[in-house]
């Protein structure tokens, strides 16, 4: 409680700039954030059950809480790990529409790139595919984290059809 007192003063102080304390939490949010998406979730080999899922959210939202009275936005800093938790989090038909959609984006991209042996979807072309992905993308809050990396949480779902136990 003391330490938390004195750093909502130290921040309260205007110097004109950015506080030292101010930086070093956008700091330790980022460093956070970027530890957590990487060995909670990308780097995780057993993949999330949907009570496993349920955790990494309230992780996530305890990180959060936590950050929250020193970030005056805190999910610029956390919001791809919400995005995550989100998708983890995703009824399984909604999840599987999903990875559809990432699957035909990246299908899309990879082929108009000249990629050899892939394939597009030759019933959806790339702005069809990128479309369908961004209709899904905005009706689960889905804005951060890019298609390899939306493909790369959802294929640690245990009931996604990509993996996981």
């Amino acid at each position: 409680a003391v330490v938390r007192a004195a750093l909502v003063a130290a921040d309260a102080v205007d110097d004109g700039g950015g506080s030292c304390v101010q930086s070093a939490i956008r700091i330790v949010a980022a460093a956070t954030r970027d530890a957590m998406l990487r060995r909670c979730v990308l780097s995780n080999k057993t993949g999330f059950t949907p009570t496993g899922a349920t955790r990494f959210r309230r992780d996530v939202d305890a990180v959060r809480a936590c950050f929250a009275p020193y970030l005056r936005r805190a999910d610029n800093y956390l919001g791809p790990l919400t995005e995550c938790g989100v998708l983890l989090n995703l009824d399984s038909s909604d999840a599987r529409a999903l990875v559809a959609a990432v699957d035909a984006e990246l299908r899309a991209a990879a082929a108009s790139a000249g990629v050899r042996g892939t394939e597009p979807n030759p019933a959806l072309g790339k702005a069809e595919a990128g479309a369908a992905l961004e209709r899904l993308r905005e009706a689960h809050g889905v804005h951060r984290l890019t298609a390899s990396q939306v493909a790369r949480v959802l294929s640690k779902r245990s009931d996604a059809g990509r993996g996981g136990p």
